[in-house]
């Protein structure tokens, strides 16, 4: 079920019956990258690059409709021929305004990130807060997150979580999450 409506908050919970998709869901293809050794931040870009060219296409002056603000790897299904299937779509911005493209694609990358309970060894220097992992991958995906813009993301996220889980998180909680990295064998 929904979660009771609110009338105020930048968010509205909207669920709608969706078919099956019988597709591999994108996030699962990052498993086997970051678990192998010596894994590094191209690699992940390398992964992402598909899905934010996806985004992309949606985008207008690097903004996306409000319906894509969870338009994450986790909620994406890649169909053989390639094409990205979004579902799960069930937060959408109540006024529908447009969000930055780089607001999405932060997020995505945080919480695709922070879905991981642990990872293999990375490259020498490979950042493993995941912030710091997360736009790095986006300044190589050319979506560089300029002075302010993270704050800015971090803002519309804390916004966002308050809005979905009904408590406002605390900006450490999304800054101060590392990769747990395994032992070398």
């Amino acid at each position: 079920p929904a979660l009771p409506r609110r009338n105020d908050g930048m968010v509205d919970n909207v669920l709608q019956s969706e078919q099956y998709l019988p597709y591999p869901l994108y996030h699962d293809s990052l498993i086997p990258i970051i678990n192998r050794p010596g894994w590094n931040i191209r690699s992940i870009a390398v992964w992402a690059r598909g899905w934010v060219n996806f985004l992309r296409s949606k985008a207008s002056n690097d903004h996306l409709p409000g319906t894509y603000l969870d338009a994450t790897p986790l909620n994406c299904a890649v169909t053989p021929d390639g094409e990205y299937v979004l579902f799960d779509q069930e937060w959408v911005i109540r006024t529908q305004r447009a969000l930055p493209l780089h607001y999405i694609v932060f997020r995505s990358l945080l919480h695709s990130l922070n879905d991981f309970e642990n990872v293999a060894p990375p490259e020498k220097h490979t950042p493993t807060r995941t912030v710091a992992l997360a736009t790095a991958v986006m300044s190589l995906l050319g979506l560089p997150l300029e002075a302010g813009m993270l704050d800015d993301c971090l803002r519309l996220e804390q916004e966002f979580q308050n809005q979905a889980t009904l408590r406002r998180p605390d900006k450490m909680e999304f800054t101060d999450r590392w990769l747990k990295i395994r032992p070398r064998a």
